[in-house]
């Protein structure tokens, strides 16, 4: 169990430390065909320390939350300090008290497996064409504790629940086809629970969806006008810009450390990553106090085309000569924090769905993604697992799985139409040395994009 209080072990703190005790909790449930074929819940936590000498910072961790292991973890890390060197200064950060706990999640296990089979006799009763489905339930809790000897103390607990189904048909032509759904979302899921029937309609769509598929045709390769979905362009968002635009990728040469300054997008897109609201709004994942102890502010990319910053830790900022924006997380009690996505999404535009596909003559409207991948040139490559063919202005046949490509920015820069409501996504895993739940967001975007092979 993780300390009542983190208080009694200030006076251990040496000068520029910081000290966090995290317990991580998670859950999986899943059904294949109506069969439990994952059953699986754990929980960690420990203790860690963070001391800085001379520049360089010294980390340690250890299991568990006894005491001793305070004095312990925090004589380490000065020993491990002691054993390097840097001349680089970073500035002393202000104290900041907070406290950002969500609600906690009080439904059981039988609950929560009992809403799946719901949802699977839901599929069963309601898609007579699904040949194949497969659903599961996670969650993942983490509860941080964290103090620095400059006075800060930070307390916070977040909970993210996932919901993943996916059915599989047969086309015509006798080729297997399916499609996707993730509903995703942060805070207690009693009254996600209790919501069954939007969650219904939300599979009514997702039968459509196949039925649709089950009659899909084949895209023609090419350059293409595209409006992306919510999903494709969060992970657009995600894989493309954002770890391009993490200070540390940007020092190690991605591309976006030669456009500070510069136009890398339409004027219609303006993107942050945003600590714990947006326009007046909580983000999924709201975080006021990083795990370096630092205050948590948005760090705004790009705006209005111009890209004016990037995602910064303490030693960024210092080396960079800016502020630090709180980017720094860390996954686990044992890992030492990194520069990290928090809430990273673009702003909403003015156009309504309907009026991006009547203004489309020609194009396709993708829908779901399936995997993606990207580098720090901003190059990217994603799978298209749902989608539609746009003619005259309206939507058509439903298409098979494609893949959409193409390079971040000069994408970005052909956007010449931005959905007014943003979609958002905390469902996935982040990977950069440590896994990280991260939060997306994204309006309807029209671009111009590279569909099928070469």
């Amino acid at each position: 169990m993780i300390f009542e209080s983190m208080e009694q072990f200030r006076s251990l703190l040496p000068e520029e430390s910081v000290l966090r005790a995290q317990e991580n909790s998670t859950s999986s449930l899943a059904l294949d065909c109506g069969e439990l074929v994952s059953d699986d819940s754990g929980i960690s936590g420990g203790i860690s320390a963070s001391v800085r000498r001379g520049g360089f910072l010294g980390f340690s961790a250890r299991s568990g939350f006894r005491a001793g292991n305070v004095d312990a973890v925090l004589r380490e890390a000065l020993a491990n300090a002691g054993k390097g060197s840097s001349d680089r200064i970073v500035p002393p950060l202000p104290a900041i008290q907070n406290v950002n706990r969500m609600e906690q999640d009080d439904t059981t296990r039988a609950e929560r497996l009992a809403f799946l089979h719901a949802l699977d006799a839901y599929i069963r009763a309601h898609g007579p064409n699904v040949r194949a489905r497969y659903l599961s339930l996670d969650t993942f809790a983490t509860e941080k504790k964290l103090i620095c000897d400059n006075g800060t103390a930070s307390e916070s607990y977040f909970i993210r629940y996932a919901v993943y189904v996916s059915l599989t048909g047969e086309a015509a032509d006798g080729d297997s086809v399916s499609v996707d759904m993730l509903d995703n979302g942060s805070g207690s899921m009693r009254s996600y629970l209790r919501g069954e029937a939007a969650v219904f309609r939300k599979l009514d769509r997702l039968i459509d969806a196949l039925d649709r598929k089950r009659r899909s045709v084949f895209v023609t390769p090419g350059e293409k006008t595209c409006i992306l979905g919510y999903d494709p362009a969060i992970m657009l968002v995600h894989e493309a810009i954002g770890h391009t635009v993490e200070a540390d990728l940007v020092m190690g040469g991605s591309i976006a450390g030669r456009y500070l300054g510069k136009p890398v997008a339409s004027e219609l897109i303006t993107l942050g990553d945003f600590a714990h609201d947006m326009n007046g709004s909580s983000v999924p994942q709201p975080i006021y106090v990083d795990d370096e102890g630092t205050p948590a502010r948005d760090a705004m990319i790009i705006e209005n085309g111009i890209l004016t910053g990037y995602m910064h830790d303490r030693d960024s900022a210092a080396a960079c000569g800016v502020i630090p924006t709180g980017n720094g997380r860390a996954f686990s009690y044992s890992d030492d924090p990194l520069i990290r996505m928090r809430n990273t999404a673009i702003l909403p535009g003015s156009s309504t769905f309907e009026e991006m596909i009547s203004a489309t003559e020609a194009g396709l409207y993708l829908v779901q993604a399936g995997m993606g991948q990207a580098d720090t040139t901003g190059e990217f490559m994603i799978m298209i697992i749902e989608g539609y063919e746009i003619k005259n202005g309206k939507l058509g046949n439903a298409i098979r799985d494609t893949v959409c490509s193409g390079y971040a920015f000069p994408v970005m820069s052909s956007v010449d139409m931005v959905g007014d409501t943003v979609g958002w996504d905390i469902g996935g895993m982040c990977g950069k040395g440590q896994p990280m739940v991260t939060g997306g967001g994204s309006p309807l975007l029209r671009c111009r994009l590279k569909i099928g092979g070469n």
